[in-house]
């Protein structure tokens, strides 16, 4: 009988079909492009019938395909407010490619992707501590992927510190060093990813806000190097006028509102000093291609384009800012002292400064 029974599983899992999903989120693609790397693939393997796990050569690079799935409103579902940039079924008994038949996988093997990826990354946080270079503890996977979107810490790590150097050597090419500095803000902190990799350049005194106080406690806690705070998400920051030098929004304004871009310009003059520095990144030109067709124009003609303005600050709303929408609304008031068109290098960076005669926002 138990004979039986084995030989019955065994030509069983011959006859199931292993299909694993390669995904690629555009906003998770993005993110690793604005720092010049390759965009690591999350991968899940789920087998139909049988439990197992797959692999998928690294060497598999995905096609661009469109969204498959559909939000309630029509609209394409986001993910992480975007579309998926692949989704490639492997046919693993064969090599071949599944056929259409199994394409009812998908509506409910995305849902599945980023919980799954979460327990897995909470497994591994709990028996993993790490340091960087500079003796920094390295944030736990389910909240540095907060940030960047990717359960990756190679990707943290790399990506903040071409950051931090981005910014310097952007500085400089303006005529001023980040050295001389007296006091800096990183505007949405987050798990202070950029800000982690500041100590080594300036001696400047360090501050981070952000809306989570998850990442904040956390920033609290093992960056003691700076100071942080929680802001709200259209509140005045808890500093005084024309408390810092420099200012930097890396992928900040990208999830704003319309409202919140007008009220978070405004605040940020505000505790700027005259003549301080004003960094931040936008959505430009090169995400156009990622706009749904009707929103394309508004784009074109150069307006401010916001996607799920319900989830405003989080990773699923994101903004679309044309050049002539920062140069001519969101900078009115300000030196346009630098742009660098996907300079991040997907993202736009614009290097603003607050005018000496300026007092107020």
């Amino acid at each position: 009988m138990i004979l039986q029974c084995v030989r019955f599983v065994a030509r069983s899992r011959q006859q199931f079909v292993s299909a694993q999903v390669v995904q690629t989120s555009h906003m998770h693609a993005r993110s690793c492009a604005v720092n010049g790397l390759n965009a690591p693939r999350p991968r899940i393997s789920f087998t139909r019938g049988v439990a197992g796990r797959g692999k998928t050569s690294d060497n598999e690079a995905p096609t661009k395909s469109p969204p498959l799935c559909t939000g309630t409103d029509g609209a394409h579902a986001r993910g992480t407010c975007a579309r998926f940039a692949a989704i490639t079924f492997i046919h693993q008994a064969n090599g071949t490619r599944q056929s259409d038949s199994d394409m009812h996988l998908v509506p409910w093997l995305l849902p599945l992707r980023h919980k799954v990826a979460r327990l897995r990354a909470r497994v591994r946080d709990r028996i993993t501590i790490a340091y960087d270079a500079n003796g920094i503890l390295i944030p736990r996977e389910h909240l540095s992927s907060l940030v960047t979107g990717a359960f990756d810490t190679d990707y943290f790590l790399t990506s903040g510190r071409r950051s931090a150097e981005l910014i310097r050597d952007l500085l400089l090419k303006n005529g001023t060093d980040i050295a001389r500095f007296d006091s800096i803000l990183d505007f949405g902190c987050g798990v202070g990813r950029v800000l982690r990799n500041l100590p080594p350049l300036t001696g400047a005194r360090l501050f981070g806000c952000d809306y989570n106080k998850k990442l904040i406690a956390w920033c609290r806690k093992h960056l003691p190097f700076a100071r942080f705070t929680v802001n709200g998400s259209e509140a005045k920051l808890q500093y005084d006028h024309h408390s810092f030098d420099f200012v930097y929004a890396w992928s900040v304004f990208t999830h704003f509102t319309e409202a919140q871009h007008v009220f978070w310009i405004d605040e940020l003059g505000r505790i700027l000093r005259p003549g301080g520095y004003l960094l931040l990144t936008t959505h430009g030109a090169y995400f156009e291609q990622y706009l749904p067709e009707d929103l394309k124009e508004n784009f074109q003609k150069g307006e401010l384009v916001v996607e799920r303005p319900d989830r405003a600050g989080q990773n699923r709303c994101c903004a679309y800012q044309p050049e002539k929408y920062v140069r001519d609304k969101l900078a009115q008031g300000w030196d346009v002292l630098d742009f660098l068109e996907q300079g991040a290098p997907n993202q736009d960076i614009y290097l603003l400064r607050k005018p000496l005669g300026r007092q107020r926002p």
